[in-house]
């Protein structure tokens, strides 16, 4: 069953008192489709968003593995910090088209080929990557990186298309919750791995620990297929046109600038996360395990934040002012960062390192809802892919930028004082994208200033008009 039809579903599974009922209705392209509808059980949604979360917090545990030990990598590969911002600028690397196509994978094809497909290269490319390690071959860490970069962003492509079709109603909330669970497994990652390795001085130990992690990711995304295709077993479509993906040049003007304000501003906290590490250690003489606590500090606080302020936007609405709020705080936060003398007493850093978390929560609160809100309901899959996309080909820049301006500037501040104005140029012009965000929706029909609707306000029609 193709995913455009489901949001059919999902007006009946809300609006039906009966339990099964007929109708016909139109999507994309306007082709009639009928379907006979059970009504789900109402804990299917929770269930979901359980098991989404459980997979989000596994697949954000690999990914910031190696943010831990950028020392260590360093040493025991031999690697400059511009090779070590590889790791993360090859995640990024095949990005730059495959969320897209993923995407329309689950489009025209359905979730759970492409979050089954997504959770298997998970798999393979963390396998891949602590073998790297463990042999010390770099070639074969970055051959891992990019397979693993591919599954990565793919599956989130697929999670938040999930979570916008099942948790419409409270969607904010449903997405702060996720992301909290992404920031949940990098606090872990951070906080435990540090004394794992200090207990044991085994660097490639900390890699196989999260391949057993990605094998918990994969048991959650079967569980998940499982509930999901077991909970619609009753649709039946009938055959209809096949979807193009040249609609998304149809796409509105504010769908456009919304994937520049996230890839900008997606930039400078993704390229900060990647040095974070040894800004701690190299400018503010941390150590390794110290560095880890204080890491934990913004992740901490993005996982209660993003709950909170999911929950407030929610019931107020006004995405849009949100996200250009988070973009100011960011801005300010990096501008704090890169005037900090290098001598800094400790609990100065702790409360920019605060401070920096609150609005990385905000932004992350407000940001993702307004995707599927500006787009047509059969292209959401599509429309977050395209946005992964454009911000991947950024984040591909991105660290690999900061590995070059530390190392040419070393002798201020190990570096990080450029750097810092790096992230702050980066959230700056994020801040003026979200000024022109604001503007355009408050001068055309203000959805992102809405509170959510009980449906998608935007139709196919609407977008093939």
């Amino acid at each position: 069953m193709c995913i455009r039809d489901r949001y059919i579903c999902m007006k009946l599974y809300k609006e039906s008192p009966d339990t099964s009922t007929t109708i016909e209705a139109t999507t994309y392209d306007t082709f009639p489709v009928k379907h006979e509808h059970s009504t789900p059980n109402k804990a299917v949604p929770i269930i979901i968003l359980v098991l989404t979360c459980i997979g989000s917090f596994c697949e954000t545990f690999c990914y910031e593995n190696p943010t831990p030990f950028q020392t260590q990598i360093e040493e025991s590969l031999g690697l400059s910090t511009t090779k070590y911002n590889m790791l993360f600028s090859f995640y990024y690397l095949p990005n730059i088209f495959m969320p897209i196509l993923l995407g329309y994978l689950a489009d025209s094809c359905g979730r759970p080929l492409a979050i089954t497909l997504s959770a298997l290269l998970i798999l393979l490319g963390q396998l891949l990557f602590a073998a790297g390690i463990t042999t010390r071959s770099f070639a074969l860490s970055i051959v891992g990186r990019l397979l693993f970069g591919i599954g990565a962003e793919g599956y989130i492509v697929v999670v938040l298309e999930c979570l916008s079709f099942w948790t419409f109603s409270f969607i904010a909330i449903s997405m702060g919750i996720q992301c909290a669970a992404q920031r949940l497994g990098s606090t872990v990652n951070d906080f435990t791995l540090p004394y794992v390795y200090e207990a044991t001085g085994n660097l490639p130990l900390q890699f196989w620990i999260g391949f057993v992690v990605a094998c918990v990711c994969l048991l959650a995304t079967l569980a998940l297929v499982g509930i999901e295709c077991y909970s619609l077993r009753d649709y039946r479509q009938e055959q209809g046109e096949t979807m193009e993906l040249s609609a998304i040049f149809r796409f509105p003007l504010i769908y456009w600038i919304l994937i520049f304000f996230i890839s900008f501003v997606y930039m400078g906290m993704t390229s900060f996360n990647t040095i974070a590490s040894g800004l701690l250690q190299s400018r503010f003489h941390f150590s390794v395990s110290a560095s880890g606590i204080v890491l934990c500090i913004p992740l901490v606080i993005v996982i209660i934040g993003s709950i909170a302020f999911g929950f407030l936007i929610d019931r107020i609405g006004r995405y849009s002012s949100c996200c250009l709020a988070g973009s100011i705080g960011l801005t300010f936060s990096f501008a704090i960062f890169s005037l900090l003398p290098d001598y800094s007493p400790a609990w100065t850093i702790y409360l920019c390192f605060a401070m920096y978390g609150a609005f990385c929560s905000l932004v992350i609160a407000a940001v993702w809802p307004c995707i599927k809100l500006v787009v047509p309901q059969g292209l959401t899959s599509t429309a977050y892919g395209l946005c992964f996309s454009v911000q991947d080909a950024m984040l591909f820049l991105g660290p690999f930028v900061t590995g070059l301006t530390i190392d040419a500037t070393k002798k201020h501040s190990a570096g990080y004082f450029w750097a810092s104005l790096l992230f702050f140029t980066m959230c700056f012009v994020s801040t003026v994208l979200g000024v022109f965000l604001l503007g355009i929706d408050y001068g055309g029909n203000r959805v992102l200033h809405s509170k959510p609707q009980s449906e998608p306000p935007i139709s196919s029609e609407s977008i093939a008009a």
